[in-house]
């Protein structure tokens, strides 16, 4: 039996894994877009030519298609099933470990999706997108037993990443990550991303998450609360280790005209807001830009992308010094 994958965010593209293997179709490459996704203007009828494509390659019946959950709004070969997944379904937005396994994957009905007409009877089935990550990795690596760790920037339910166990032909998710408690390595490194090199795309994640130049210790206890909140310490204390508060007490970070002060209460900076959230647009609003300055526990502050400055201390080495950097 063989199955046909597609994706319809960013990067989007199809993908055919049957008994001769994979094929993958990456729509950038097709089409001359770079990050091109469903809603580029091509797209629609290069994805139906895609699947008829890769159903002619098909070394037997395509008896399944799989989308991943992720998607570009104004895409126009949406599955109507899945837009009602994921904007109505409650439970399919579940990211505690209890029950994950039951929410990363959901049989939906192909009904009114033109490009599924011309496969007959499929099972049209959609995927967590941080599953699907965590599954390409897998299933592609040659691994037979492996912890699987997914980080990205966001996806919906302001899901950031997910932890799974491969063992044979079996994935199994354990744990999600949420940029709303944390560890919100996705947000820290999209919002990154966006203030230094103007957009999270030009970056490559991988660099976008390598530490370059040196770093300033008494940003470090800061950089540790925005990835994971104390209260998300205190929650899972086997798997983080509690901040030193005395360390936070006097920071805060600056958006825009407002200072946000650490709040012992949640354990956070923005924690208040983004506990309440509940969807991406909202997390977004926090997190979209990266603090235009940071105030460590000693006052001096640390305008981002230049040196820091203070009215007692002049200037003093900025946290993370490129070395390409000459100064």
């Amino acid at each position: 039996m063989a199955t046909i994958g597609m994706h319809f965010g960013h990067d989007a593209g199809a993908a055919l894994t049957d008994a001769g293997g994979y094929r993958v179709i990456e729509a950038e490459r097709r089409l001359g877009l770079r990050h091109v996704c469903g809603g580029n203007g091509d797209f629609p009828r290069a994805a139906a030519e895609w699947l008829a494509e890769l159903r002619e390659r098909a070394s037997s019946p395509v008896t399944g298609i799989a989308v991943a959950d992720w998607y570009t709004p104004m895409c126009q070969v949406l599955p109507p099933a899945l837009v009602e997944l994921v904007n109505e379904d409650a439970r399919w937005t579940a990211t505690g470990g209890t029950g994950l396994a039951d929410v990363v994957t959901r049989v939906i009905k192909p009904l009114d999706w033109p490009p599924a007409k011309g496969f007959g009877d499929i099972t049209l089935t959609a995927v967590r997108h941080h599953y699907a990550h965590a599954a390409l990795a897998y299933y592609t690596s040659g691994a037979r037993k492996a912890l699987v760790l997914a980080l990205d920037g966001t996806a919906n339910y302001a899901e950031c990443g997910m932890v799974c166990l491969g063992d044979g032909d079996q994935l199994t998710p354990v744990m999600s990550f949420t940029n709303r408690t944390g560890p919100r390595f996705g947000l820290v490194y999209e919002a990154l991303a966006r203030r230094v090199h103007g957009s999270q795309f030009d970056t490559g994640k991988l660099l976008g998450l390598t530490a370059t130049g040196e770093c300033d210790a008494s940003l470090l206890p800061v950089l540790r609360a925005m990835l994971v909140p104390q209260s998300a310490r205190r929650a899972s204390p086997d798997l983080f280790e509690p901040l030193d508060e005395d360390r936070l007490t006097g920071t805060a970070l600056r958006y825009a005209d407002t200072w946000w002060e650490y709040d012992p209460h949640s354990g956070g900076y923005l924690d208040a807001g983004l506990a309440d959230s509940s969807d991406d647009d909202v997390v977004h609003s926090f997190g979209s830009v990266f603090p235009d300055e940071i105030r460590t526990a000693d006052g001096r502050t640390t305008a981002v992308g230049t040196s820091p400055t203070s009215a007692s201390a002049g200037t003093w080495p900025p946290p993370c010094r490129p070395p390409w950097s000459g100064t």
